[in-house]
């Protein structure tokens, strides 16, 4: 025969109440703090992310600020470089200026050596140079001479001077007068040192110049006359 024993246990229903009651409470307050939690965690984040924002903002404008100082720079530097390079280039012009003008000075210090001195030795009436060069229209050219007197300048010279083109016009050789050529007439001259020409002349159609004769023609007592011949120089036009 089965003996069964019998158990008799307390119920006490408050008991489970008030248990479920506090962990009930405990999930509550978990949920409130993490809640919390996380807003205090955003809004660090929140300022922290727009501290950040606000600095490189300021990094920006900074950067900003450099880029239109560096620009504003740059443009003092090149319009320096500029002023640089135009007063260089005034620089060399002056310079190239005064190198034509030391050059000038040089001829007409050896043109006067030339009247005072001469290397030749040679004094009296001379003719110090002759040049031909193209007119403004074709066919029409323009020539220069100059005659010194070399060391005696004691008294003046007179006298007169007369130029021909000499040449060929249909394979035959040709003389022409400088004063048929252009709109004057022999030349004239008085001086006692020195005394420059120039005219213009005309060629006819055809003719071919080769050289001028130049007849110097001094008046008065043991003055010789002087004759001198000058190749046509090639001239471009």
């Amino acid at each position: 025969m089965t003996t069964h024993s019998l158990v008799v246990k307390a119920y006490r229903p408050w008991r489970y109440r008030i248990t479920i009651a506090i962990l009930l409470l405990l999930a509550i307050t978990a949920v409130i703090y993490a809640y919390q939690r996380g807003l205090t965690d955003g809004g660090y984040f929140q300022t922290e992310a727009r501290a950040e924002r606000e600095a490189m903002q300021s990094q920006l404008e900074q950067a900003a600020q450099l880029e239109t100082r560096l620009r504003d720079r740059l443009a003092v530097l090149e319009r320096a470089q500029e002023v640089n390079q135009a007063a260089r280039e005034n620089l060399r012009q002056d310079l190239l200026s005064l190198q034509d003008e030391i050059q000038g000075l040089e001829e007409e210090l050896a043109f006067y050596r030339g009247i005072v001195s001469p290397e030749d030795g040679q004094s009296g009436l001379q003719i110090q140079e002759f040049s031909i060069s193209p007119g403004r229209e074709d066919g029409e050219y323009r020539f220069t001479l100059m005659l010194i007197q070399a060391m005696t300048h004691d008294r003046r010279v007179e006298g007169e001077i007369r130029l021909a083109v000499e040449g060929r016009q249909d394979d035959e050789s040709l003389s022409l007068d400088v004063s048929e050529l252009g709109d004057h007439d022999n030349l004239a001259f008085s001086f006692r040192y020195f005394q420059g020409f120039d005219g213009r002349l005309r060629l006819p159609e055809g003719f071919e110049p080769e050289q001028v004769s130049v007849t110097v023609s001094p008046r008065g007592r043991n003055r010789s006359q002087i004759e001198e011949s000058f190749e046509w120089p090639e001239l471009e036009r």
